[in-house]
């Protein structure tokens, strides 16, 4: 891991690019199209998650105009979004989708996520 505030904003604008908006876009075109379909309940957290990633996007794009005093507290900000934003998807969002989702649309979910990848 970068050691500089200098090298870790590079190394999140990378980060963002690499892995971050990949991510965002699959599950967007896949899981995001589905659930809402399914109950108010992950109606409302797909918008909470779709919201957290525009402010992720918003936060690390704006990483390069941010001065040296100030970057290290929004690499702070962008890891604790991050953090909340994972602990949403994998303890609430994803636990809720797999109970309420019937096995049938787990299947349409998981072609959805094939022919994205493929």
């Amino acid at each position: 891991m970068p050691a500089t505030p200098e090298a870790k904003r590079d190394y999140t604008l990378g980060f963002l690019q690499e892995h971050l908006l990949p991510h965002f876009k699959l599950e967007e075109e896949t899981v995001f199209t589905l659930a809402p379909g399914i109950s108010e309940d992950l109606a409302q957290q797909t918008r909470q998650l779709q919201e957290q990633h525009r402010q992720l996007e918003k936060l690390i794009i704006a990483l390069p105009h941010a001065t040296s005093l100030d970057l290290p507290e929004k690499l702070h900000q962008i890891g604790e979004l991050l953090e909340q934003h994972i602990r949403l998807e994998e303890r609430v969002f994803f636990e809720q989708l797999q109970q309420d989702l019937s096995d049938e649309q787990l299947q349409v979910l998981q072609q959805m996520v094939l022919q994205h990848l493929g």
